[in-house]
């Protein structure tokens, strides 16, 4: 795996780990299945630091929608016109054997790039919400 793992979105889990990866801003845990992923926004030696994000459905809008703590987009982290939000109140971290042993290695859709724009927009709505951001350490 790339030791740059700024900015980067995971998609596909291994199927034979189904450890949860994500808590929620009460540090209830996110299934690690379905419409919530991680996109790592940095990591520090033997950790990884990283955000929830979710597919923006007609189930959840609304509530995406009101969470101010949340970017959303337009276009999703892949580019494709499907909208999503990106939880910027609850960082997760998880020791970085332990993060890349739960995703496929030569998978496509895993270690892929953000853009620029998006990891701008992210860092700064992370800068608005310096004072209240939840972490939450995952471990196996």
């Amino acid at each position: 795996m790339s030791k740059l793992l700024i900015g980067k979105v995971y998609k596909q889990r291994n199927k034979e780990n189904s450890l949860p990866v994500t808590k929620d801003r009460k540090g209830n845990e996110i299934d690690a299945y379905g419409a919530s992923r991680p996109y790592l926004i940095f990591y520090s030696n033997d950790k990884v630091y990283y955000l929830s994000t979710k597919s923006r459905t007609d189930k959840n809008r609304e509530l995406t929608t009101q969470d101010e703590e949340n970017v959303i987009l337009k276009k999703n982290l892949y580019d494709n016109d499907k909208e999503i939000a990106i939880n910027c109140l609850a960082i997760n971290v998880m020791d970085m054997e332990l993060f890349e042993s739960l995703y496929e290695e030569d998978n496509e859709l895993n270690n892929s790039p953000a853009s620029a724009y998006t990891y701008d927009k992210v860092m700064k709505k992370l800068h608005e919400n310096l004072k209240n951001i939840q972490y939450f350490e995952i471990k196996k």
